[in-house]
């Protein structure tokens, strides 16, 4: 099947995840994510966007503790900034996760939410690793899925050494 083909029947998404434990670390998370979501808005070939829907997961889990005792997760500001910042961009959707660990859990439910909203792959990424996806790179996992591949992991470049050996 082509890239093209793909992409009339099928719907991609990204997950993206963040807290900020420190009020003052909210402002400088949100432009980051900016950042992310134009980078990942502009994603087209042929003419078409490659990104569907971007699901933002704001970890809020109260019970997750530094050793000084304080908090690890959101400090509580992040969701309403990234509700704001988003509220006119049809593609995001920002989520709390208010039970379950930054890995397993946060992932797990926003697959889910994807897969509810009717997208059939989902795109882990991390705000710092953004950058390294290009229409290329898309191109290329779209491709990867479009022969079948279940998953598709992209080597940036600090550690595609590891990976080539």
């Amino acid at each position: 099947m082509s890239v093209q083909e793909f992409l009339t029947r099928n719907f991609v998404g990204v997950l993206l995840r963040t807290y900020a434990s420190r009020p003052e670390q909210v402002a400088p998370n949100a432009e980051r994510m900016k950042r992310a979501v134009q980078h990942l808005c502009e994603l087209s070939i042929f003419g078409v966007p490659m990104i569907e829907n971007i699901c933002i997961l704001v970890w809020e889990d109260p019970r997750f503790q530094n050793p000084d005792g304080s908090q690890m997760t959101d400090c509580g500001k992040t969701y309403p900034l990234l509700q704001e910042v988003f509220q006119n961009e049809s593609r995001v959707f920002v989520h709390k996760v208010p039970i379950g660990d930054i890995y397993c859990t946060m992932l797990n439910e926003g697959v889910a939410l994807q897969c509810a909203a009717g997208l059939t792959h989902s795109i882990v990424l991390s705000t710092e690793a953004v950058s390294n996806i290009t229409a290329s790179v898309l191109q290329n996992m779209i491709s990867a899925a479009a022969n079948g591949a279940k998953v598709v992991a992209v080597a940036i470049k600090e550690v595609a050494d590891l990976v080539r050996h």
